[in-house]
């Protein structure tokens, strides 16, 4: 064989070895936010047992929430996948929620070791919703129904949540 057929050689076998170990070749992130987690892992996290799982709108919005809870009582849990918004992907949207806002009663806190990004963000007395990128894959978290004065306890339940989302992309 001459140097020139296994220098070519030695190429295709390293490009071949470098596709099939790259991102792109697993499957896509799901784009039904109710396959995200199951009823045991929201069971789990929220410690209250919750009813199925019941998308909100669209497959890019599902809730879960104790039997009998509504909007002012009882606690839940909101998952939502960030979509492209006209000419924005889902990561240059990520991008714009992680961005500091000079507005009295916003904050944005940056979560280190949570996919590739991850901030929390609160605005007055809602409790914090998680924002996760993952790759060009974002996805929101926010748990209701827990009194504001619990926010590290809500933080740590969203990101035990965010964990197991992420366990499964």
């Amino acid at each position: 064989m001459s140097r020139k057929s296994a220098v070519a050689t030695m190429f295709g076998v390293v490009l071949v070895f470098a596709m099939c170990n790259s991102r792109a070749t697993y499957a896509a992130p799901p784009k039904d936010a109710c396959s995200l987690l199951t009823p045991a892992q929201v069971n789990a996290a929220l410690g209250v047992a919750v009813g199925p799982a019941k998308q909100a709108g669209d497959r890019f919005s599902c809730q879960w929430s104790e039997p009998g809870a509504n909007l002012m009582r009882g606690k839940g849990l909101f998952v939502h996948i960030v979509g492209p918004v006209g000419t924005l992907t889902p990561a240059e949207q990520f991008n714009a929620i992680k961005m500091p806002l000079p507005v009295k009663g916003i904050t944005k806190t940056p979560l280190s070791g949570v996919g590739d990004d991850a901030v929390y963000g609160t605005a007055g007395a809602s409790a914090p919703e998680l924002t996760v990128k993952k790759g060009n894959f974002v996805f929101q978290i926010r748990i209701q129904g827990f009194p504001r004065n619990q926010i590290n306890l809500i933080e740590a339940k969203e990101k035990t949540l965010a964990q197991d989302v992420l366990a499964k992309l």
